[in-house]
């Protein structure tokens, strides 16, 4: 197999399990651990623990960690940090679940107070929301629609977003309702109608910006999940919110199953 072939044929084929599946994340962990791995993890970090682990006939070749790496970097920085690699490795390496989310817990818990505060909390569903907004974005341009006194030609802005949003009119005089349909679950903002033409949409400002519906999505998931309403989500808040959520329960290894299927793909590329 070559360097050049696509990371997710490394990481699943023929419907086989792939080589981190045979690794234990708890393991991987406290074998980065022992290298002195702190937050940033080097590839060559990375090749050293999975060789300690896989001996023997197990062992990948050096494309294949190479291939693995380039996988896990999903800011394209050069350089995988802790949390980039257990969100990847959570998805797939064998171990607890329970073991893998409180992991992945302490990795977007960046001060490490052992606390999820709403800025952390955003950073952890970012991407997964904004190709939503995005199309949101992309269907109000595509509609050319302008707030006048004859109103939002919103059905064509409902077809034109292809199911990633709902618009309707809201009770109150010049308001939109904005259902937005992401892997996370639907998140709902009121907005008025100049907020939808296409000149308003631009930058973070924005009435639906993707920080204006991240910020509506935290706020949802602080208000069911943080149980003592101290205003963050501690380790076991933090398992029931992901426990509870059809995508993220998938991301984070897919919890109630031992194996992901053979489907080809890479961890990045797994619907909910």
């Amino acid at each position: 197999m070559s360097a050049e072939e696509p990371a997710g044929l490394l990481l699943q084929r023929g419907g086989q399990t792939s080589v981190m599946s045979n690794v234990d994340l708890g393991q991987l962990h406290a074998e980065l651990k022992k290298l002195g791995v702190d937050k940033s993890v080097t590839e060559q970090d990375f090749s050293k623990a999975l060789k300690a682990l896989l001996a023997g006939a197990d062992t990948p070749s050096d494309d294949v960690i190479k291939a693995l790496y380039r996988a896990f970097d999903t800011d394209g920085s050069g350089q995988v940090d802790e949390a980039e690699l257990i969100a990847g490795c959570t998805q797939l390496c064998s171990g607890d679940p329970t073991t893998k989310l409180r992991l992945a817990f302490a990795c977007f818990d960046k001060d490490g107070d052992g606390h999820l505060d709403p800025q952390e909390l955003s950073a952890l569903l970012r991407g997964t929301i904004a190709p939503a907004v995005s199309a949101l974005h992309s269907a109000v341009d595509f509609a050319s629609f302008s707030a006048d006194e004859s109103g939002a030609n919103l059905d064509e802005i409902n077809n034109e977003a292809g199911g990633a949003a709902s618009l309707s009119k809201a009770g109150e005089e010049g308001k939109v309702r904005i259902e937005l349909k992401t892997p996370v679950g639907a998140v709902t903002i009121f907005v008025p109608s100049a907020a939808l033409s296409g000149d308003a949409i631009g930058g973070q400002g924005s009435a639906i910006s993707l920080d204006q519906f991240l910020k509506a999505l935290v706020d949802g998931a602080m208000s069911k999940y943080d149980t003592d309403k101290n205003g963050t989500l501690e380790s076991d808040e933090f398992v029931s919110f992901a426990a509870a959520n059809p995508f993220l329960t998938a991301w984070f290894g897919r919890l109630g199953s031992k194996r992901s299927t053979g489907s080809g793909q890479s961890w990045k590329d797994v619907d909910p």
